[in-house]
């Protein structure tokens, strides 16, 4: 399980375009603008 506050990492972060989920068992940093609909389009059309 996580230790970390969620809230100081996420003030820290404030000022980035940083999406923060917390799962409780871990916390994930994303890109915005990526996600599995944006990836999948992306496998979709160049063939991967």
């Amino acid at each position: 399980m996580r230790t970390d506050d969620v809230n100081i990492i996420k003030e820290s972060l404030k000022n980035h375009d940083i999406e923060i989920y917390d799962t409780k068992f871990a916390l994930h940093l994303t890109n915005p603008n990526v996600n599995k609909g944006s990836s999948l389009k992306i496998v979709a059309k160049n063939g991967y």
